[in-house]
């Protein structure tokens, strides 16, 4: 599955993520750089609940397919929406 997420701009505070539906995330990249990014939160929920919250997927960052492993998931204490998910790059 191939989910759709942004370059998000690191100056801006979380709350405007969430605020506005999106799920922040990062993308640990094979040559240890870092991608931040938004996904959009019903989209990131419907795939942690179908698949697990540790599965491989696919993201699509501004055109470029990057195969990935969710490492880890934070989630909002009482609604438990998906908050920041960490990914990291792998080869396949």
């Amino acid at each position: 599955m191939i989910l759709e997420a942004k370059m998000r701009d690191l100056k801006l505070k979380g709350k405007k993520f969430i605020n506005n539906g999106e799920t922040m995330g990062i993308i640990i990249r094979s040559d240890k750089s870092q991608i931040p990014i938004a996904i959009k939160c019903s989209d990131m929920d419907k795939f942690l609940s179908r698949f697990g919250d540790y599965s491989n997927i696919v993201l699509n960052v501004e055109g470029e397919n990057i195969n990935t492993k969710i490492q880890n998931v934070e989630r909002h204490v009482t609604l438990h929406n998906p908050i920041h998910v960490e990914f990291k790059e792998i080869s396949i």
